[in-house]
């Protein structure tokens, strides 16, 4: 089976989806918030983060590529990581409020509404670029 160049930011994608999660996996497993909170804890909500993101960013984009194979790679790889990024500080957003026990589902309904509201911010964003670039025709 042969690979096309075009697909090589999708499998750099999946590898680096494949070792954050390895990481993350490392640091739930060798590091203890007991013995050293200054450095576990952080380290976990980074990886945690960069896992959560990369892999949202990973399916997101082959789902475009399946369903909308006209666009091009670099279009699905910039929406999906975007999507992957707020989904990422979603998450954490809402970890870190539960470790401090303030996490009340309004809260995280406020939390999720405004990342709901950024996305559809830059989907708006699209559709008038795309619109002018319509009418430019």
């Amino acid at each position: 089976m042969r690979v096309e160049r075009r697909y090589w930011p999708v499998w750099v994608l999946i590898a680096a989806m494949f070792s954050v999660w390895a990481a993350w996996g490392l640091v739930f497993n060798q590091t203890s918030p007991f013995a050293s909170p200054i450095i576990a804890i952080p380290l976990f909500y980074v990886s945690g983060f960069f896992s959560v993101s990369l892999t949202i960013a990973t399916f997101s984009t082959l789902l475009r590529i399946a369903f909308l194979p006209q666009t091009t790679i670099a279009v699905h790889i910039n929406a999906a990581l975007r999507q992957g990024i707020i989904a990422g500080i979603t998450l954490t957003l809402l970890l870190l409020f539960q470790q401090y026990r303030i996490l009340t589902i309004w809260i995280a309904g406020m939390i999720v509404s405004m990342a709901l509201l950024i996305e559809a911010f830059f989907w708006d964003r699209s559709d008038n670029n795309e619109e002018s670039d319509n009418h430019l025709e």
